[in-house]
């Protein structure tokens, strides 16, 4: 299970808020390496925002610890790639006794078939697919302590979280 540090910009409704991770910073092993493995635009500067269940109740500005659920992304794939693959190759096999043109046309629709089905299953597995917050590191306030009360902070937080330069 992947565990990231973050921190908590905004509260959302249905118990959610907005995280801002920074993956070439400390708290993460070997951060630098791999965003730029994955991503080709990750920077020193890099910052990702997005959306987590807020299960630790934390407050905007805390620095959390937040998570994936584990299978979460060989759920995408099976919902995104899986199931129009199989409608592709349900609808060849059942065209293939018919002709050609008959086989082509039936893949199509088991392919779009797939696609549906696939992006409908994707959709119910939304909810999962979000990250969790599972612990607050820290506070605003022990933020705001251990930087001095620093003056100039702005509301995306960028010079109050502790990473920041």
């Amino acid at each position: 299970m992947a565990q990231y540090d973050a921190v908590v910009t905004s509260l959302l409704p249905n118990g959610r808020a907005e995280i801002v991770i920074r993956p070439d910073k400390p708290g993460i092993p070997d951060a630098p390496e791999i965003s730029r493995r994955v991503c080709h635009c990750a920077t020193d500067g890099s910052m990702v925002r997005t959306e987590a269940l807020n299960r630790a109740d934390a407050q905007v500005g805390d620095w959390v610890s937040v998570y994936r659920k584990p299978g979460v992304v060989m759920k995408n794939i099976a919902a995104l790639i899986g199931f129009p693959l199989a409608g592709v190759i349900a609808g060849t096999m059942l065209g293939s006794a018919l002709g050609k043109a008959a086989m082509a046309i039936a893949a199509l629709g088991g392919g779009l078939l797939g696609i549906v089905l696939g992006v409908r299953y994707y959709r119910h597995l939304s909810e999962e697919n979000l990250m969790v917050i599972d612990r607050v590191i820290r506070s605003r306030e022990e933020l705001a302590a251990f930087s001095g009360g620093r003056a100039g902070c702005r509301d995306d937080c960028s010079q109050c979280i502790p990473w920041s330069s």
